[in-house]
């Protein structure tokens, strides 16, 4: 029995490595090359959410980066792990695990901005039901020596996430089948049932919170530049663009806004959806208009502005408003543009932090005639595509740090 256990481990090891297709992977990706990471090899560790784990995609931008990197770089050697893991905001998880491991990289990738919310809602059990209310589901990670484990679970089960395809498939088998023929598993039956109209009363995660939430992330990233020049590291941070044209999950007015203003507003920007339907595109943009000068905060009304924009040509003034359409959405689970002006401060501040704006490589190819299908397999996963851009803007920004210049230099002249 052990005999065939690893017999088809093997196997599948074998087809992974010749088709790179994440279908194959272990349940949390394999470190790509970091065994016996000795000597030459130049490490670079990545962090982020599911986005960043390659979840939706046959290729994540890690396997394309390990590709690239060996092409580019013949004579040198390259450790790649990537610690990204779906569903988990970067502050108090992602960010704990990289200051944890500061000293086993080079360099360190972080493409993460879509789960910050995530922290509140746990927090407050906003998705649980009463009873559930006080069981948290993201349990920050225990770092056990040079170990990370996620959610509090044994290492025994660690090292078969990470290492075992046979026990990859049988976990995506029992997530596929064994629910639906057994019934809800506990943890679906600790959540609520939560419905959103199109306009509510107010946000489910609240300004304060907004506000708590970008200073957090600020501060881990500031912490984990501090630390990376401390030790000679090098760290490379990306926007994060998601599918704009995804409406928003619900809208909320602008507080204070009186009876004649939203009185005004309704009217307008039901003209504004009239005209739209006919197809009269810069009629609607005239309405919408005059709908956000009363109110600017309706996440619905930015998301047509944008369609409305964006079917007129005006591409990047449509772009605009779907960003502020994800900024103002009730629902906050796709990046801000507050947390990408976080990167961009943080770049500027730390001479050894480097910003790659995958947001505005992504907006040049869509005016360029790339669709959203083409770059994203949801409303917030990147498509092998758009993984391929996303390392082309990682691999840039990697090939213009001189310590890897140096090592390849002083590694060709080795291995000669």
């Amino acid at each position: 029995m052990g005999l065939v256990i690893i017999c088809s481990e093997f196997i599948l090891w074998g087809a992974y490595r010749i088709t790179l297709d994440r279908r194959l992977d272990t349940t949390i990706p394999s470190a790509n090359g970091c065994f016996g990471s000795t000597g030459y090899y130049f490490k670079i560790a990545i962090f982020g959410g599911s986005s960043a784990a390659g979840y939706n995609a046959e290729r994540g931008f890690a396997e394309i980066l390990k590709y690239e990197l060996g092409k580019r770089y013949p004579n040198q050697r390259f450790c790649i792990k990537n610690y990204a893991r779906s569903g988990q905001p970067f502050h108090r998880h992602q960010a704990e695990i990289l200051k944890a491991v500061i000293d086993k990289y080079d360099v360190f990738l972080i493409y993460s901005g879509n789960n910050e919310a995530w922290n509140y809602w746990d927090d407050v059990g906003h998705f649980r039901k009463a009873q559930f209310k006080h069981k948290k589901q993201y349990v920050p990670p225990a770092i056990l020596g040079s170990e990370v484990a996620f959610d509090g679970k044994p290492l025994w089960a660690l090292f078969l996430e990470a290492n075992s395809r046979l026990y990859a498939i049988a976990w995506k088998f029992k997530s596929k089948y064994i629910p639906p023929i057994f019934g809800k598993s506990s943890e679906l039956d600790m959540l609520d049932e939560i419905h959103y109209g199109e306009i509510e009363k107010q946000r489910n995660f609240p300004a304060t919170e907004v506000t708590r939430m970008i200073i957090n992330y600020k501060k881990d990233l500031e912490d984990i530049a501090r630390l990376a020049r401390i030790r000679g590291k090098a760290v490379i941070v990306s926007s994060v663009p998601t599918n704009e044209t995804w409406k928003p999950f619900f809208s909320v007015h602008r507080p204070g806004i009186t009876v004649e203003e939203l009185s005004a507003f309704d009217q307008y920007y039901a003209s504004g959806r009239s005209s739209y339907a006919a197809g009269k595109y810069v009629d609607a943009i005239r309405y919408f208009s005059l709908a956000e000068a009363i109110d600017d905060q309706v996440a619905i009304l930015h998301y047509m502005l944008g369609v409305a924009h964006v079917r007129t040509g005006a591409i990047r003034q449509g772009q605009a408003h779907l960003m502020k359409s994800i900024d103002n959405d009730g629902f906050p689970v796709r990046a801000m543009t507050s947390l990408h002006q976080v990167l961009i401060s943080t770049s500027r501040t730390y001479e050894n932090v480097y910003f790659v704006d995958s947001l505005r490589t992504f907006h040049d190819l869509l005016e360029k005639g790339l669709t959203y299908d083409d770059l994203f397999s949801d409303v917030q996963h990147p498509s092998m595509l758009g993984h391929a851009v996303i390392a082309n803007g990682f691999l840039c920004r990697l090939s213009e740090l001189e310590l890897l210049r140096t090592i390849a230099r002083y590694s060709q002249k080795v291995w000669k």
